[in-house]
């Protein structure tokens, strides 16, 4: 049950919320498929 959501500035940094692979990952997803529009993790 949700009590109450959360504010916005009580989210931690976003490079935190992923793993390391994860950011590689998206860099190489970047990299090789930039018609995927997919964002930038570590910013």
């Amino acid at each position: 049950m949700v009590i109450k959501p959360l504010a916005a500035n009580d989210k931690k940094d976003s490079t935190n919320d992923y793993s390391e692979f994860e950011l590689e990952l998206n860099a190489l997803i970047r990299k090789h498929f930039p018609h995927w529009d997919a964002k930038n993790l570590r910013e």
